[in-house]
């Protein structure tokens, strides 16, 4: 691995511990513009299995799915984007509108970019 001077690689994560729903929820979007590398980790909390749909927009309002995992009850799956767009979220489906929850991990790491001002 080559360094080059004056670069680092900055980590960001945000957490979503105990989102409970019955059907479906949304969870808020993220600006993934400047990130290199994107995962989410989810947890499924519940007693059913879930689905998990990571959701990419190219301007924060319209949203098409982009990678979909099925999360057995106890289990813990990381989803990545197949392709890049600006903005990314994750909508969680439990299965037979049954009472589900979850704990959500976002990480992303950038490559000699800097957040501040972003």
């Amino acid at each position: 691995m080559d360094i080059v001077s004056g670069t680092r690689t900055l980590f960001h994560e945000q957490q979503f511990l105990n989102v409970s729903f019955r059907g479906a929820h949304v969870l808020p979007v993220q600006d993934t513009s400047v990130a290199s590398v994107i995962s989410y980790a989810v947890k499924n909390k519940g007693a059913s299995s879930l689905s998990a749909a990571l959701e990419i927009s190219p301007n924060g309002i319209d949203f098409t799915e982009d990678a979909v995992a099925t999360i057995d009850a106890g289990a813990l799956k990381v989803i990545v984007p197949n392709r890049f767009l600006r903005w990314t979220r994750v909508r969680l489906t439990s299965a037979h509108r049954e009472k589900a929850a979850a704990d959500v991990y976002y990480q992303d790491q950038t490559l000699g970019i800097s957040r501040e001002g972003h």
